[in-house]
């Protein structure tokens, strides 16, 4: 289930998450669109352990260690962030 997020997030909590994504558990959540925020840091990101997609384009990511958890997420392009690392903190 995709979120689509029309104003920006200040910062990620699990209520915003749940909230973004229209899940009523973390467990549930497999897809989350976070684009355009300006977030930092992709915090409680890593409780979301069944997560198979994650949009993240737009942001102001330096690296994606809060990932490095997420087995199931795939290591993709984080169009226009400045993603300096990949999610297991490797060039």
């Amino acid at each position: 289930m995709y979120g689509c997020v029309c104003d920006r997030l200040v910062a990620l909590t699990e209520e915003v998450l749940l909230k973004v994504s229209k899940c009523h558990s973390v467990a549930n959540i497999t897809a989350l669109n976070l684009h355009g925020n300006g977030l930092i840091r992709l915090k409680h990101v890593a409780l979301l352990t069944s997560l198979t997609h994650l949009t993240v384009s737009f942001n102001d990511l330096t690296h994606l260690n809060d990932l490095a958890g997420l087995v199931r997420l795939p290591l993709s392009c984080c169009g226009h962030s400045h993603c300096l690392v990949n999610k297991n903190n490797s060039v």
